[in-house]
């Protein structure tokens, strides 16, 4: 059917395709679903849609019930003030408007106090005294009865009493009787041989009623007659005393020990170290020797050089001339900045000009009374005259 159709009415079945509008009631659409209709205003429900519109919402948008009611500081406040009631002697202050609850407490009368102190007093059970509180003047009177009378027991009391302590205890192998009639107590054991059963623990021997020992080795240790130590020995499962070795002593609970430092031991201990140079240094840890061995005569001949005005040369330094002390020695200038002393007959200066800076010459300094030598100056001026 193509095009559209109107009708009151439609009797029979429809099979086929309907394409164009339909207008009427459709008594089922079971076998169509939302795949099959457009998505007009009213939009179809998603979870994403549903988690976004929750997700922007909050409380301001949910209308507040009866029972669960939303949190507010107000509604806190209240719930506080009408929780904390004010026992005897404390105040609440609530303040509403900001925000506050105030408690406190109030301090007793001197009457009050009075009355507390008192009731404390005439309340207890007093023996050999009485107490009254005075409420007018706030004091309390104390009455001691009567101390002279004797209160001292008796001879029979304490007998009665003593006898008693015996006579209601528990004994073990032995009994208590008191004789009230002459104030005795009666103590009878019981057989004491009648029980000999024993046993033996660890590391005992039992013979009839007699213990001895039986492990750790102890039975079979004698004395050592000197002062020892008492170990226990792991490998051999026993105890023993400890022999000391060289060096060791003990006496009483001290033990001392000397050190034995062999001649082996000291030559051990020491050592010897060449660090280069001339010469050479060993040491025999064998004997005991340590030997230094000088520089050689090449080795200090090695250190030697010539300077300026001195040669060196197989171990021999020179100089231009021989300079002994009889020699005679020919230098170039000479200058002596201290005294210059010269002995012999004879003192020859040949220079052109002789400059002495001294205004007085001394001469003839070994004249003595016996001398008769003339001083003076002589010259030549003229060789052929």
């Amino acid at each position: 059917i193509t095009g559209t159709m109107t009708a009151n009415a439609f009797a029979g079945a429809l099979t086929g395709n309907v394409t164009g509008n339909v207008t009427g009631t459709v008594s089922s659409i079971a076998n169509l679903s939302t795949s099959n209709l457009s998505e007009g205003s009213n939009l179809y429900y998603t979870n994403a849609r549903a988690d976004a519109r929750i997700a922007s919402a909050d409380t301001d948008d949910l209308s507040e019930g009866s029972s669960n009611l939303y949190h507010t500081s107000e509604r806190v406040d209240d719930r506080v003030n009408a929780l904390i009631v004010a026992g005897s002697n404390i105040s609440k202050t609530y303040d509403d408007a900001a925000g506050t609850l105030t408690l406190a407490s109030t301090q007793l009368t001197t009457e009050q106090v009075q009355d507390v102190v008192g009731a404390m007093f005439t309340s207890n059970t007093e023996t050999r005294g009485s107490l009254t509180y005075d409420d007018t003047d706030g004091t309390i009177d104390l009455v001691v009865d009567d101390m002279t009378a004797n209160t001292q027991l008796s001879t029979e009391a304490v007998q009665d009493i003593v006898g008693a302590m015996f006579t209601s205890n528990t004994e073990t192998r032995i009994g208590a009787t008191y004789e009230d009639g002459d104030g005795t107590i009666d103590l009878v054991v019981d057989d004491m041989t009648a029980n000999t059963t024993y046993s033996a623990g660890t590391g005992l021997a039992l013979s009839t009623t007699t213990f001895s020992l039986s492990h750790l080795g102890l039975e079979a240790l004698a004395d050592p007659d000197a002062d020892r130590i008492f170990f226990w020995d792991d490998s051999a499962g026993a105890a023993k005393f400890l022999t000391l070795g060289t060096g060791l002593s003990i006496t009483g609970t001290t033990l001392a020990g000397s050190a034995l430092y062999t001649d082996s031991d000291a030559r051990g201990a020491i050592s010897v170290t060449d660090s280069g140079g001339d010469g050479s240094l060993a040491y025999n840890n064998s004997t005991g020797v340590i030997t230094y061995t000088g520089p050689s005569a090449a080795e200090v001949r090695a250190h030697l050089s010539a300077g300026t005005g001195v040669t060196y040369s197989g171990g021999a330094i020179s100089i231009g001339q021989a300079v002994a002390t009889s020699s005679d020695v020919t230098f170039n200038d000479l200058t002596v900045s201290g005294d210059l002393i010269v002995s012999g007959d004879t003192t020859t200066v040949n220079t052109a000009t002789l400059a002495v800076e001294d205004p007085l010459i001394s001469m003839a300094t070994g004249n003595n009374a016996a001398d008769a030598v003339d001083i003076g100056f002589y010259g030549l001026y003229d060789t052929s005259g």
